[in-house]
């Protein structure tokens, strides 16, 4: 008799992968201004997304206490469809190759990408504070401290660092304390973040408050009656992120190939000029 193989194992396999990989890979994306949700979104199409800019005037002696007006702005965030998609073909299923074993890799060029599209907007045009110029194997507590002076009145201060920098941070035994954790060096957390792809030229680094950044996200719209045509289709959000994925499963009937793709409705904006600061080599 054939196997009989719940489809939902399947697909709770490959979302787990997402779960894991991508919670790790984009930690640095909760410390942002974002606008999460599983709601469709239509690709190249504008996200408002809302940004604080002051409260009121605070009231000495108040006779009257209907009195306060808060700032509010928006930055519009464009959003494109991202979609990672792999496949195992017959051949290849009866060597033994299962589309789970591909996961982790294609996960892994989402992730780049995701971070590419935020990375673009690290530029010395969009956040005008002094940059802290060192060499990687030579930043140390001295500058994340002077990091941390520089983003003044942010209220969440993180630091992103590549990995030659990150590791002059790192713990050096049990007893001390882990990097992404609220505290270190007075940071709500300090992540490694390996991906500079067109940001300022010798950046490595960058020390962010709250509103540097304005991010969106949600799942693509499908077409009417598609889903019926997928083995399975999931809609998920990453834990701790709150970042929509969707997860679809599908066989070519021709082919007979096993697909699976991971898609995301994903944009980011340029915040407030002054909530970051870059880190340079030179």
């Amino acid at each position: 008799m054939a196997n009989t193989i719940d489809s939902d194992l399947l697909i709770d396999t490959l979302s787990n992968q997402a779960v894991t990989y991508l919670g790790d890979v984009l930690a640095p994306l909760s410390a942002f201004s974002t606008d999460f949700s599983t709601d469709e979104l239509v690709q190249t199409k504008s996200v408002q997304v809302p940004l604080v800019t002051s409260g009121s005037t605070t009231l000495t002696n108040p006779t009257n206490f209907e009195s306060g007006d808060s700032a509010t702005s928006n930055i519009a965030v464009t959003v494109n469809h991202y979609s990672q998609v792999f496949h195992v073909t017959s051949a290849q299923y009866n060597q033994r190759i299962r589309i789970e074993m591909l996961a982790r890799a294609n996960l892994q060029s989402l992730g780049t990408k995701i971070a590419s599209v935020i990375s673009a907007l690290v530029l010395a045009a969009n956040f005008t504070g002094t940059a802290e110029t060192v060499a990687q194997a030579s930043f140390a507590a001295a500058n994340a401290k002077s990091l941390w002076g520089k983003l003044g009145k942010n209220r969440r201060k993180v630091l992103l660092l590549d990995s030659v920098a990150y590791a002059q941070l790192a713990p050096t035994d049990k007893n001390a304390f882990d990097l992404g954790q609220k505290g270190a060096y007075g940071f709500d957390g300090i992540f490694q973040h390996t991906c500079w792809t067109g940001a300022t030229t010798n950046t490595y680094g960058l020390a962010a408050g709250q509103d540097a950044f304005a991010i969106a996200a949600g799942i693509p719209a499908q077409v009417p009656g598609l889903s019926g045509e997928m083995i399975a289709q999931k809609a998920m959000q990453i834990e701790g992120l709150g970042l929509p994925i969707q997860m679809n499963v599908w066989v070519s009937r021709a082919s007979r190939q096993l697909w699976c793709s991971y898609d995301l409705m994903f944009g980011a904006a340029a915040g407030l000029s002054d909530a970051a600061i870059l880190i340079k080599s030179a």
